[in-house]
């Protein structure tokens, strides 16, 4: 079986990858010149993500681990935060352009074809029109284009533009997350801040309209002092409202960003992104093998993740309707009685709901059953 996939990042890579795997021959098509260029992502994923990565690229893995963090440190902005630090590991942040870089050289060593450079549109009944005016035809086609193809699909949808920027600072030596809360400049995400090498803090932050490169450069003034040297900045966009339907249209499936397989919570998109191409990857094998439907695709990413889904997209509600105020109840109820270091230890980083839920268990006990 023929397969043709748009978009080089780890979504369509993986996807790529596991056909081959199967016997499938796989052209993917990237419009850049180089994979994993240019950033966007921040990289943190939690060790789950880690080790499957770790699966596939075996001991390039270890070369593309930039940090490990331990704790998390999360307060309103001119506020005193919570923090708790534990002895192990708890989430890491990957080089992302290189991880990219690193699929593609997988994808190539087990014979796939990599265009890069070249623009391809995709056409529903199996056939792609390059920018040269060439066209290919294939028995499917995977969409991993990202947020490209999501505001195409989905015209309402909440997307949000995101400004990171890496600053020199000598005094952020914690392995910690930190994470600033100021619902008044920016309502629908928080500020981030983390070390992403020796000597330099990457931060950050999203919002729905123009701004956020004021918002990040008043942030740095606040956090590190007027003197802050920026050292580059990464620009990109976060999904907050959820999957798209269908996942899979005519002869085209769409994985990653492109069919919102992202947390509404965090915008985090690698964990959910590399169980849609494990799950589309698997239907064409089986639609091949077995001639099974590959509709069964969007049926079993759905009954893995969308009960998470949805309690997220609820608490993206709540949480957009909260102030400064409420935000710092909770905080000092999660003080008191001691939460964030349950949350850290025991917590599931790729469904955030669970901390949440552990939250109202922990702040009301039985009262809300």
């Amino acid at each position: 079986m023929k397969v043709g996939i748009v978009g080089g990042g780890p979504a369509g890579l993986i996807t790529g990858l596991r056909l081959l795997e199967h016997g499938f021959s796989v052209d993917l098509f990237e419009e850049h010149k180089r994979i994993g260029l240019p950033a966007h992502c921040a990289g943190i994923i939690s060790l789950k993500t880690a080790e499957k990565l770790r699966k596939i690229l075996g001991k390039r893995f270890d070369r593309v681990i930039k940090s490990r963090f331990y704790g998390l440190k999360i307060g309103l902005i001119g506020g005193k935060p919570i923090e708790h630090t534990s002895r192990s590991v708890r989430a890491i942040m990957v080089d992302r352009p290189y991880l990219d870089q690193c699929l593609s050289e997988v994808f190539s060593e087990k014979g796939g074809r990599l265009h890069l450079g070249i623009k391809a549109e995709i056409i529903k009944n199996g056939k792609l029109t390059l920018e040269n005016g060439n066209k290919h035809e294939y028995d499917f086609l995977v969409d991993a284009r990202g947020v490209k193809t999501y505001v195409k699909r989905n015209k309402s949808g909440k997307v949000l533009f995101s400004v990171q920027k890496e600053i020199s600072s000598q005094d952020f030596e914690e392995e910690i997350v930190e994470i600033w809360i100021d619902k008044q400049s920016s309502p629908y995400f928080f500020y981030w801040v983390f070390k992403s090498s020796d000597e330099i803090v990457r931060t950050g932050v999203a919002c729905l309209k123009g701004g956020a490169e004021r918002l990040i450069d008043d942030f740095i003034k606040w956090r590190f002092g007027p003197n802050a040297r920026v050292l580059s900045r990464y620009y990109g966009f976060i999904i907050l409202s959820g999957p798209i339907k269908p996942f899979v249209d005519g002869k085209v499936l769409y994985v990653g960003d492109s069919a919102g397989q992202t947390k509404p919570l965090t915008g985090g998109g690698l964990a959910y992104g590399i169980s849609g191409a494990e799950e589309a990857s698997k239907s064409l094998i089986l639609n091949e093998k077995l001639g099974a439907s590959v509709n069964l695709y969007e049926e079993n990413w759905f009954r893995r993740w969308g009960r998470e889904i949805n309690v997220q997209l609820r608490l993206r509600r709540v949480y957009e309707k909260m102030n400064n105020r409420m935000i710092s109840r909770i905080l000092t109820l999660i003080e008191k009685t001691g939460l964030l270091r349950a949350l850290i230890e025991k917590g599931d980083m790729d469904r955030p709901s669970t901390f949440i839920k552990a939250l109202i268990k922990g702040l009301f006990g039985n009262k809300l059953s």
